[in-house]
């Protein structure tokens, strides 16, 4: 349907990764976000959801560029399998395959953290 809107955000990624530009947030657009939430009055709440962003933010890093942009187009973008494998020119068994194997990688490295 708009896979070619998809190609452009994944190229785009794909200029932003070589770049290598951290992004950046003003001090009072992150207060906000967190005023906005509601989270602000509840300190342990904000503390624990902070923790789980990170966790799952560092576990996104350690993916592979092909497992992670696939994971995000289907989980995040809500992409159906066909859309992910048109948007990043794969065959169908291949886009449902990184998917796959994106999730599993993702439970591994965040298994140790739902222990504690």
């Amino acid at each position: 349907m708009f896979t070619w809107l998809y190609r452009i955000g994944v190229n785009e990624g794909l200029a932003r990764r070589r770049r290598r530009r951290l992004e950046t947030i003003h001090l009072d657009a992150a207060a906000a976000r967190v005023s906005d939430s509601g989270l602000d009055d509840q300190p342990e709440a904000m503390s624990e959801a902070a923790d789980t962003r990170e966790q799952v933010l560092a576990a996104f890093t350690m993916l592979s560029f092909d497992y992670r942009v696939t994971v995000v187009l289907r989980e995040l973008a809500g992409l159906s399998h066909e859309e992910v494998a048109d948007a990043l020119d794969l065959t169908l068994p291949a886009a449902r395959s990184r998917i796959h194997r994106g999730r599993l990688r993702l439970g591994e490295l965040l298994e140790p953290h739902s222990a504690a």
